[in-house]
């Protein structure tokens, strides 16, 4: 026995299959990362991640390498492999899962060639970045041991 008049079946048939292909469109376009929103960013891992860096004299081979002009000439640059995490507590938000060996460098010498860097150690230091631009959160850092 049919209860639903044979249009009313067709309707619940078509929302049935609309929500099936809409679910199947989510999969492929909701689901899908953006490229420039990553954790951690390649831009951050760029300019502040010296994996081989040991030592401050490495950072400062590390920056000469590097020599991007920053403003008031002076960069953090973070040792080793450290590991990252998306934060829940703020969009969009990449932080250390671990505090790691870091320094900071700055830029002496004016316009010499090759670059001049003198890096003073800050200790163990976690720290933010920007899941959009790799933007270090250098006033937010927390560090130890110095």
């Amino acid at each position: 026995m049919n209860l639903l008049p044979a249009t009313d079946g067709k309707k619940i048939a078509l929302a049935v299959v609309t929500f099936i292909v809409a679910g199947l469109l989510s999969l492929f376009f909701v689901g899908e990362a953006d490229p420039c929103v990553t954790c951690p960013h390649e831009r951050f891992l760029a300019n502040h991640v010296c994996p081989t860096c040991t030592t401050t004299s490495d950072a400062a081979d590390y920056m000469k390498y590097l020599d991007v002009d920053y403003p008031r000439h002076i960069n953090t640059v973070f040792y080793g492999r450290p590991s990252f995490e998306a934060r829940t507590y703020m969009p969009n938000r990449c932080g250390m899962k671990t505090a790691a060996p870091a320094a900071s460098c700055k830029k002496v010498g004016g316009s010499k060639e090759p670059p001049v860097y003198i890096c003073k150690s800050l200790g163990l230091c976690v720290a933010e970045h920007s899941m959009e631009t790799g933007h270090l959160f250098y006033n937010e850092m927390r560090c130890s041991g110095n």
